[in-house]
Parts: C-alpha cells; structure tokens; sequence
C-alpha cells in the first residue's frame, strides 16, 4: 500500500511540473525573430541608411525581451513597450543577462519605446522622437 501511494505522488510531482515555455506570446508573434536596421529617422525627420547594421542586429525572444546580436540585453532597453498600439508589459520567462558593456555605458532608458509591423518582414521602433526602420533576417 505504501508503494502505491509513493508511485501516485511521484506521479502527480511529474505531471505537476511546469513546461519550460517557448511559445511566443499571442501580442508578441508577430515581432518575434531577428531584426536588422536598414534606416534611422533623427528627431527631424532626417533619414538615413544604416551602412553597418551588424552591432545594431536585435531579436525580439519569444517572451518579449530584447537581445542584441550577442544575446544580451541591450543597454538601456525598457522592459515595457508598445507593440502595433498595445502596452506589453514584458515578463521574462528565461535568464536573459546585461549586456556586459552597460557596465560603462551612460544613457538614458525611452520612457515610450513604440514598435509598430506594417507587414509581416518590417517593423518600426519609435523612442525619444528617433525612429529606426527594421527587416526581418531570414
């Protein structure tokens, strides 16, 4: 009878477990990926082509958090956003580190970081009246 007992709470302590999740969340699929800038908009409406877009390369995870190229978090990078007119507000389901060079950095956090799809291989973030036009990596 004690053998019972002790399979039936190994049992329910396994199916108890929670499952490591790596859907995207429903708001943030549709961002979710790799993102390389092709084009910088200043605060006066100057756009520019970005020629080495390599160090500015981010991902959006599955969970919302921003990675640079390296798989940090960027400097600096609010962990709350807009995405295409809906407030996220992001929770990180796995470790996601500081990039180690924040360590140095100075600068300020973008108190209204915006990131707007209008189709499915571009978005647009917007922060401090900045812009920068975004593809998707394949």
């Amino acid at each position: 009878m004690n053998r019972l007992i002790l399979f039936i709470l190994i049992g329910f302590a396994f199916t108890t477990c929670k499952k490591d999740e790596r859907d995207p969340v429903a708001e943030l699929a549709a961002i979710t990926g790799t993102w390389k800038p092709i084009a910088r908009t200043s605060s006066d409406f100057v756009t520019t082509p970005v020629t080495n877009p390599e160090p500015d390369v981010i991902e959006f995870r599955y969970d919302g958090v921003m990675l640079n190229k390296n798989g940090f978090r960027p400097c600096c990078t609010p962990l709350s956003y807009t995405v295409n007119g809906i407030y996220m507000n992001i929770k990180p389901q796995a470790p996601a580190e500081l990039d180690p060079v924040c360590a140095t950095a100075s600068c300020l956090s973008c108190q209204n970081f915006q990131v707007m799809q209008d189709n499915p291989d571009e978005l647009i973030t917007y922060c401090n009246g900045f812009s920068t036009r975004f593809v998707r990596e394949k």
